[in-house]
């Protein structure tokens, strides 16, 4: 499975994050306008994935649950799959 993230400009990058069944829970950040994703797999590793590359500055805009087992799953919600900038959660 794929997941998009967006930059502070709107710019999309996917990453590869395997099976949505071995995801424990995916929460993401949006700092400076970028959005920062760390997948909890269900085996205890982690990884994050940062689409910022030249934040000179963090500031914390929001963070929010894309994916866990209890039932949240922003993949099914076709606006966040079709959003086209990072603070959808704000506005939303």
């Amino acid at each position: 499975m794929k997941l998009k993230l967006l930059d502070y400009d709107g710019n999309p990058f996917e990453y590869e994050i395997g099976e949505l069944e071995k995801i424990k829970n995916i929460e993401l950040e949006v700092v400076t306008g970028d959005e920062v994703a760390t997948i909890y797999y269900k085996d205890g590793t982690s990884i994050v994935y940062d689409t910022g590359s030249d934040r000179m500055v963090d500031f914390f805009d929001t963070s929010y649950t894309v994916y866990n087992e209890e039932g949240i799953n922003l993949f099914n919600d076709e606006k966040w799959v079709n959003r086209l900038d990072s603070y959808y959660n704000l506005f939303s």
